[in-house]
């Protein structure tokens, strides 16, 4: 898959177990800053579902413990995502 700056994919998370876990999960290039993405499916107060979304940098500062990982890469080995 090519990576181009500015753009990123998402993929159905198929292991979501609590309402709080994304729907979909992928990640992006901003920048030049490869980041993690997490999207919800919500609904607004007339009922239009729209998709709330989260950034987090791949590479984080020495010493911040990693809280996501490849959404491809887990489904390769199963690990649980969180």
């Amino acid at each position: 898959m090519e990576k181009r700056d500015n753009s990123g994919v998402l993929f159905k998370n198929n292991k979501k177990e609590k309402d709080t876990h994304a729907d979909y999960e992928g990640n992006c290039t901003v920048n030049g800053q490869e980041m993690w993405m997490n999207a919800w499916l919500k609904k607004d107060k007339n009922g239009n579902t729209f998709m709330s979304f989260s950034f987090k940098p791949k590479k984080l500062p020495a010493g911040t413990p990693a809280r996501h990982e490849d959404p491809v890469q887990r489904d390769r080995d199963d690990r649980i995502p969180f």
